[in-house]
């Protein structure tokens, strides 16, 4: 389990890393396209003046100052603002003070000022932007005064030298990651105001590190991490809010009970949790945050409180749900909210739904029919893009179709129109060939028809099910998959013989010539390294060499006396010859050379020299 922690730890800390790059991108400033008439410039700073001349906004700072203290006003118009990276990586800046006319510090405004060590932020700011103080890892005396609401995303990031912070009781947003990596941190109250406390937001800080019970939670009944290992659980009674990223990449939870007293899930509360199966929420939930249950492949089924208005962007994306039901107070499906949902094969839109977003149903390959009910209004591009088992749809009210709304449903085969639409855009339904639109003899969407090749038909004689299109698909399936596997199966049985007869031929034929080949080529170098060893040998015994010097290996030895052994010349390094071996044979009389013969467990046999050899060779001389 320690190790999956610190596996989660580097994940949140990647994450973090990358959306914090992502933030420090949007906070390189755009040219700003200004008239020159509302710029200030006394060398210093740089302030940009509204078009009514009621306020100023502190766009830069260009001093070395170590002290800086910012102007209440400039042309007798009021500093509401200081701009993004109005100080961004300036080294130099040690102490800040801010006047009370400042309202709002916005993005990456004092980001990299790895000197600056105390700030005093006045009541008057209401909100401190994204990255506002990010890497200022010197800081370590923050005096927030009561009246700021927000503190934005990564605003106090990376300030390892930051302590203690004192929050306000009127703060009532915290951004994700707002003090992650803050390592000395320590938060001697959250004030119960809040309403949003972020994701990660105290990672990786000293008060959070010190935080060992099951459910970690602030505010008021905030739950911002669950410590436990537990498969089944139920939320104490106290929590009102499942926060951000509470239960994000839990691999062990399996099922959870939320209290009657819980109001809302924030964003990516169980994402990633692949092992939930069953969720029990409770009526009185009536916000579900984006991606509050995505990639939560084992989820296949939830019942929405009936309280819930929306469905945010990407709720339950890349989950395992088969069947979902819309509560009746339902009225918006947002952005992605069921994409890739690749096992959804019912969606009951409910009674109320008036909008359904971007992708909402993005490649759910299962989802066979959809009914629109009459209160549906406006269907957004590419919401049922790649519903490839899509067979039929049925339109009750007045509803707008924007372009590829039914992109690459190739089975769809029925769309029946109730109502005449006021709006079918081009391409509505792309690449949708065997379509036919139902409808009340409606002449507009007849020429639809027509102009894009499908057909038109009255709503007479629209079949009453598709059971049969689904039958003929489902076996057009089957009979494509069986040819395949049997083609798969004789494509390898093939590959088989032919491996097995190639191995064969290469065995009986195509490695004895090769080897016969490589046989014949070594005797052929043998014999050609004779050959020119006797003509240098003859060369130099034609050319009168003179006798090599005494102790020298190719010293002429003395003939031995008439009837004496004739003994071998031995090499130098050679053995001589051992007691029991067949006795050599004598060298010709006059040849000194070393006579070289096979070992006698050498049972090679010498064939004939081949042709055009010109040696001359002598019978030795009988014993």
């Amino acid at each position: 389990m320690i190790g999956e922690k610190n596996r989660m730890m580097k994940r949140i800390i990647h994450t973090a890393a990358a959306a914090a790059c992502a933030v420090m991108l949007l906070c390189i400033r755009q040219p700003v396209s200004v008239q020159a008439k509302n710029i200030m410039d006394n060398g210093d700073f740089k302030f940009m003046i509204s078009d009514d001349g009621s306020s100023a906004k502190l766009i830069s700072y260009k001093g070395q100052s170590l002290y800086v203290s910012v102007p209440a006003e400039v042309e007798s118009c009021p500093v509401t603002s200081i701009g993004a990276a109005a100080f961004r990586s300036n080294s130099e800046l040690k102490e800040l003070e801010i006047p009370q006319s400042v309202h709002t510090i916005e993005n990456c405004a004092f980001e990299g000022c790895t000197s600056l060590k105390k700030v005093q932020i006045p009541g008057n700011v209401k909100e401190i932007g994204d990255s506002s103080f990010a890497g200022c890892t010197s800081l370590t005396d923050v005096a927030i005064d009561d009246g700021i609401g927000t503190i934005g995303k990564y605003a106090f990031s990376g300030c390892t030298s930051l302590e203690a912070l004192h929050l306000p009781n009127s703060l009532d947003y915290i951004g994700d990651y707002a003090f992650l990596n803050c390592t000395a941190l320590s938060v001697p109250g959250i004030p119960m105001s809040l309403k949003y406390f972020g994701g990660y937001a105290l990672e990786n800080t000293k008060w959070m590190n010190s935080q060992k019970g099951e459910f970690v939670s602030v505010g008021d009944g905030i739950l911002i991490r669950y410590n436990g290992e537990s498969k089944v659980k139920s939320l104490p009674d106290k929590i009102k809010t499942v926060g951000s990223h509470c239960f994000a990449g839990n691999k062990n939870i399996e099922q959870i009970m939320l209290p009657g007293s819980a109001v809302s899930i924030e964003t990516s509360a169980f994402e990633g949790c692949t092992s939930l199966n069953n969720i029990y929420i409770p009526s009185s939930v009536s916000y579900i945050g984006s991606r509050a249950f995505s990639g939560c492949t084992s989820l296949s089924g939830i019942n929405l409180p009936n309280g819930l208005n929306t469905i945010e962007e990407n709720v339950f994306s890349g989950s395992g749900l088969t069947e979902i039901h819309m509560p009746p107070a339902l009225s918006n499906i947002n952005k992605g909210a069921f994409a890739e949902c690749h096992k959804l094969e019912t969606a009951d839109l409910g009674t109320s739904v008036r909008k359904i977003g971007e992708e909402a149903f993005k490649n759910c390959d299962y989802l066979k029919s959809v009914v629109c009910p009459q209160s549906l209004r406006e269907i957004e591009k590419n919401a049922f893009e790649g519903c490839t088992r899509l067979t039929r749809v049925e339109f009750n009210g007045d509803t707008k179709l924007a372009p590829s709304a039914f992109n690459e449903c190739p089975n769809l085969h029925y769309a029946a129109f109730y109502k005449n639409p006021t709006g079918v855009e081009e391409n509505a339904f792309n690449r949708t060939p065997k379509l036919t639109i139902y409808s009340d003899n409606n002449q507009s969407l007849n020429e639809y028809a027509s102009r894009n090749g499908l057909q038109s038909d009255t709503l007479k004689n629209l079949p009453l099910s598709d059971e049969n299109v689904k039958l003929e698909e489902e076996n057009n399936d089957e009979g494509m998959f069986s040819s395949g596997y049997t083609f798969l199966t004789v494509l390898i049985i093939l590959a088989d013989l032919s491996a097995v007869i190639l191995t064969s031929i290469y065995i009986l034929f195509i490695d004895p010539k090769q080897r016969r080949r490589r046989h014949d080529k070594a005797l052929a170098q043998a014999a050609e390294r004779r050959r020119k060893a006797d003509e240098k040998y003859l060369s130099e015994k034609s050319s009168g060499r003179k006798a090599p010097p005494e102790g020298s290996t190719n010293q002429k030895r003395p003939a031995a006396p008439k009837g004496a052994p004739v003994q071998r010349a031995v090499r130098s390094g050679q053995p001589a010859q051992r007691p029991g071996e067949p006795k050599k044979r004598p060298p010709v009389s006059g040849d000194t050379r070393p006579v070289s013969r096979p070992r006698p467990t050498d049972t090679k046999t010498f064939k004939r020299p081949p042709s055009g050899d010109t040696r001359t060779f002598r019978k030795p001389p009988k014993e």
